[in-house]
Parts: C-alpha cells; sequence; structure tokens
C-alpha cells in the first residue's frame, strides 16, 4: 500500500457525527471507541510518525507532501472551527464526499475550491512560497 493508502486510511477510518465526536476504528476492527476530533488528529500524526519511519513510505510522502498539508490543513481549520463535514457541505452547497474527498490527501483542490471551503468555516486563506 502507497503512502496516499496508508495516511489518508486513517482519515477515513473517523466518522463524524452530527454531534461532533468522531467514531475511530481502533487496530482491532471489532473495537470502536469515541474521541474528539482533536484527539483524532493527534492520533493521526502517531500513526502518521510510525508511517514515515519506513523509508519508502517516507519517500512516497515526500513525492505527495503537498496535497498531504492542503488536507491537513483543512482538516485542521474545520476543526478549529468545530464543523463538521457535513456542516461544512451545506454551507459549500456540496455533498459530504465532496467534502471528505478535499480532505483525503489524494488530490489537489483549485484554489476556487479552498476559497469556498475557507467561506464556508468562516476563515481566510494564506499560503507562502519557500526556497
Amino acid at each position: 500500500m502507497g503512502v496516499a493508502g496508508s495516511v489518508s486510511s486513517l482519515a477515513r477510518k473517523g466518522c463524524p457525527d452530527e454531534g461532533g465526536a468522531y467514531l475511530f476504528l481502533a487496530e482491532d476492527p471489532n473495537n470502536l471507541k469515541t474521541y474528539t476530533p482533536r484527539e483524532v488528529m493527534t492520533k493521526y500524526d502517531s500513526f502518521k510518525e510510525k508511517v514515515l519511519a519506513n523509508p519508502e513510505v517516507a519517500k512516497e510522502y515526500e513525492a505527495h507532501k503537498a496535497e498531504f498539508e492542503i488536507a491537513r490543513a483543512l482538516i485542521k481549520a474545520r476543526l478549529a472551527a468545530n464543523m463538521s463535514q457535513t456542516e461544512v457541505a451545506r454551507k459549500m452547497h456540496t455533498s459530504q464526499s465532496q467534502v471528505a474527498r478535499l480532505e483525503s490527501g489524494t488530490h489537489f483542490p483549485s484554489i476556487q475550491t479552498i476559497h469556498r471551503y475557507a467561506q464556508a468555516i468562516n476563515h481566510k486563506i494564506s499560503f507562502e512560497i519557500k526556497p
């Protein structure tokens, strides 16, 4: 499995409910646990660190780092806004599955789409180009 499958599979295992809590699939598929959005991101960071210890995965991650950084920024901003994917989708006039796709880290969303997402969560876009 490539890094896109490894890293984004963790995000796909989390399912936001309407109350803002997340059901997160533990290592044992028969054992679901409830975590807050911040706990999910902490688990993601821990998972990412373990996965990137594999040099092959780390190399692939570097090749797709921009997509993952965009996805992480979108998720982090949505969680800071205390909104579910469904709520963001309603404000963007799209589906929850489209918001999940934006947050998957598997493609580059357009600047226009990122702008619509930012407006939906009452945030502004900021980026920089580094040497």
